[in-house]
């Protein structure tokens, strides 16, 4: 049975279950085919350490060695992807996205884990304005509660690779987190990174992934590269709901800044989905359940998945990834060809 790592900040309700407003930070291992709850909590250094665990792959690999290679095994090495999700997600619909990504991810070669932040999202596609106020209210924890305690606990020698990746409103989650992160005292004069920051379908203006954004700058100043992937028919991110929130064009839909917002910050990678999101069948695709397919197709798509292995493994340059061509000036996601498909799958595990 998998395990479900989960930072949940959601407040407890009087029945013992998580509410849908802010709260404590509790961190939880949770079963499969169960919904996170109060009871899955464990202190923060026990489950910090077998999350940390989790996410090495060097030593995997190890136990399998004889005891003579060992002696010049390498430093424990390994990944750690942060899923932040999107509003309108209560907690079961958060449970089917992150085993869903889970799975596919594991399949396209990801050994590292895979961990959840749960703000408080109402569960609701009709409380969107209220989601992005419990998102700012609780956006700091996820480096106060996460993010820095990873780097803190992290031993010499031990290199544990966190990513970040966000969907929809988490990518707004992660932008707010990061900028109150640098104008709070104490974790200011700590150095934290990250990795890779992914957003797949990201509710935040493409002008903040501009190179002179102020809202974006904290983004980049602590990430080696963000990969913004967005697909021009997603119509939950539609200029006209843009426009009737008093919202500018979204990063998930339209893709880099626009050329009145500025150039896009050179750390920032650009795929275009729409062209590949057209050749999918809805009907027989993978899917998070009571969720808008152009939306949220990410989840369960194995090229997508094996893109996101690639971009994360960092040594292949941004535009010899196999599952990208160039097309007019543009990275575009694509499925390569069967051969190459099965070469690419079969070489990842």
């Amino acid at each position: 049975m998998e395990t479900n790592y989960i930072v949940c900040v959601r407040n407890v309700e009087k029945d013992g279950t998580f509410g849908e407003e802010p709260g404590d930070t509790r961190y939880l291992i949770v079963p499969d085919e169960k919904i996170p709850h109060p009871e899955h909590a464990k202190p923060a250094d026990e489950w910090f350490n077998e999350v940390i665990k989790a996410a090495w792959t060097e030593e995997r690999i190890a136990r399998d060695a004889p005891p003579e290679a060992l002696a010049n095994w390498p430093d424990p090495t390994g990944d750690l992807l942060l899923y932040v999700h999107g509003y309108g997600t209560g907690l079961k619909k958060m449970m089917d996205a992150q085993r869903l990504l889970r799975e596919n991810l594991a399949r396209a070669g990801y050994k590292g884990a895979v961990v959840t932040f749960a703000w408080p999202s109402a569960g609701s596609r009709w409380n969107y304005l209220e989601d992005r106020s419990d998102a700012v209210q609780t956006s700091l924890q996820l480096v106060k509660g996460c993010i820095l305690p990873l780097a803190v606990r992290q031993q010499a020698g031990c290199r544990i690779n966190v990513h970040v990746f966000a969907h929809s409103t988490g990518a707004y989650v992660i932008r707010e987190s990061f900028l109150r992160a640098d104008d709070n005292g104490p974790i200011v004069r700590t150095n934290w990174m990250v990795s890779q920051i992914l957003l797949a379908g990201a509710d935040i203006s493409s002008a903040a992934l501009s190179a002179d954004s102020e809202k974006g700058d904290s983004l980049f100043r602590h990430c080696l590269r963000l990969t913004n992937y967005y697909n021009g028919l997603d119509y939950v991110l539609s200029a006209s709901g843009a426009k009737r929130l008093g919202l500018a064009p979204r990063a998930g839909r339209v893709g880099p800044p626009q050329e009145d917002e500025g150039s896009p910050h050179p750390k920032s990678v650009h795929v275009d989905c729409g062209d590949y999101w057209e050749t999918l069948d809805e009907d027989h695709a993978k899917k998070v359940p009571d969720s808008v397919f152009a939306h949220s197709w990410y989840f369960g798509d194995p090229v997508f998945a094996l893109d996101v292995v690639k971009t994360i493994k960092g040594d292949i340059d941004r535009n010899r990834i196999k599952t990208r061509i160039v097309d007019d000036g543009k990275l575009v996601l694509t499925k390569p060809s069967e051969s190459l498909w099965a070469k690419l799958v079969g070489g990842s595990s």
